[in-house]
């Protein structure tokens, strides 16, 4: 297995109440600042490119495990813990591409531009059921930090 993380990007979030406290499970404190102050908080989308190695085999149960820098730590409300995406198919050239990383931060005061060069500081383990044949079926992982 092969990934890259390739893409971010800072979007900011329309001020819905239930998607706060339902979907990312944010405390009612934290939803009120954000209803109250929308502008200080924002989504970023990391995009990572995963391409399956193996001809033989498909792989199965992506995951995207960000090891944050301590000061971007800080600032991180929600990350998309349940990422998976669907089987990687085994042709070459039928590879996902665009595997997007929800993260949702509160921005104390930082511009887009300082938060985006923050997370391009990370790095990510990408992880994933792979296999080359039937006796070297297993969990794969390797560390990905931003390329470009």
């Amino acid at each position: 297995m092969d990934a890259e993380f390739v893409k971010t990007e800072f979007k900011r979030k329309k001020s819905i109440r239930e998607y706060y406290e339902k979907e990312l499970g944010l405390h009612e404190n934290i939803v009120n600042d954000i209803e109250n102050n929308p502008h200080n908080y924002g989504m970023l989308i990391c995009t990572f490119n995963i391409e399956n190695k193996s001809r033989n085999f498909r792989a199965f149960n992506i995951k995207i495990e960000p090891q944050f820098e301590e000061e971007f730590k800080k600032l991180v409300l929600w990350y998309d813990k349940n990422l998976g995406v669907a089987p990687i198919a085994i042709r070459p050239d039928d590879q996902v591409r665009g595997v997007n990383l929800l993260i949702f931060i509160k921005n104390e005061g930082h511009t887009e531009n300082e938060i985006i060069n923050m997370v391009k500081e990370s790095k990510f383990i990408v992880s994933g059921l792979t296999g080359k044949s039937i006796f070297s079926i297993g969990y794969d992982s390797i560390v990905v930090e931003y390329q470009y």
